[in-house]
């Protein structure tokens, strides 16, 4: 890993394969809005098992969020800490149009970010597909869903499906899931911040 700061590091130097100072302008410039405190760390991507090999372990009941395209690092981060409180065994994202790890996802995360892992998929339809082959049922959060979450219980398998903050779920995602569900709000508030919906759904499916 290399390290920026804007004076001398003076200590815990092992495992840093190069320190560089650098001023305020530079450090502002590359930590991506992430508050930065005078130090920034570049460091090489956690490398997690395919999904398929977490599916292998069979456990009694396994639960996994799906994450249907979205754009703030900040929302994932925020999913990533709601996963890693309701014992969620992985956080499914597609390679493409997805952003990757950074100081923002890392800061929402809390930490979760080292510790949930964060599965990169090619097609998220397919992956659909075959979580439900190998016995899950998916489930698509939608402001207007067709059942209330809380009759979409089911004592197997579950995925949670999010869409993007702008668009919901895709069209094809729509035709590939179990169910889709909503979670009732007052009328007067339009919708819900997807993180936050996200840690109602993990409540209710993981209670």
């Amino acid at each position: 890993m290399s390290i920026w700061v804007n004076e001398e590091l003076k200590k815990n130097k092992r495992n840093i394969e190069k320190i560089i100072e650098t001023d305020k302008k530079f450090l502002d410039e590359h930590a991506l809005s992430s508050p930065h405190q005078g130090v920034m760390t570049e460091v090489q991507p956690l490398i997690w098992l395919g999904l398929e090999e977490y599916i292998k372990q069979k456990k009694d009941r396994m639960c996994f969020v799906l994450l249907d395209q979205l754009t703030n690092p900040q929302n994932i981060g925020s999913i990533l800490r709601t996963a890693s409180a309701f014992n969620v065994d992985g956080v499914v994202a597609t390679k493409d149009n997805t952003p990757l790890e950074n100081g923002l996802m890392a800061r929402a995360a809390a930490g979760a970010i080292e510790t949930m892992p964060l599965i990169r998929v090619t097609n998220l339809s397919r992956t659909i597909d075959y979580l439900i082959k190998n016995n899950f049922f998916v489930i698509g959060l939608e402001k207007n869903g067709n059942e209330n979450i809380k009759n979409c219980i089911d004592n197997s398998h579950t995925a949670l499906v999010l869409g993007s903050e702008n668009q919901g779920l895709r069209r094809l995602t729509k035709e590939k899931i179990s169910t889709s569900a909503k979670i009732p709000i007052a009328v007067e508030t339009e919708s819900l911040n997807v993180s936050n919906a996200a840690a109602i759904a993990l409540y209710v499916i993981q209670n």
